[in-house]
């Protein structure tokens, strides 16, 4: 968790969390077996949490440098 919220590098992890490499492997494994989802959706469920957001960034998702809007700029269509 100190990962996701802080936004640091794996490597940089303080060390009262254990070794780095440990800590990423053990995480990788639950999120392979599917238990982060499933502890999402618990708590989802018996509403603990609310989940409406889910945010990207540049690296998570590649574009090219000049993909950021279209040509002309957006423009909304109405429906019929």
């Amino acid at each position: 968790m100190y990962v996701l919220r802080t936004g640091v590098s794996w490597r940089d992890l303080p060390s009262c969390y254990g070794h780095w490499n440990y800590v990423y492997q053990r995480v990788k494994r639950l999120a392979n077996r599917g238990v982060w989802w499933q502890v999402l959706l618990l708590l989802q469920k018996d509403k603990e949490i609310n989940f409406h957001v889910v945010m990207a960034d540049s690296s998570a998702i590649k574009f090219h440098r000049h993909g950021g809007g279209l040509k002309g700029g957006f423009k909304v269509e109405e429906e019929v």
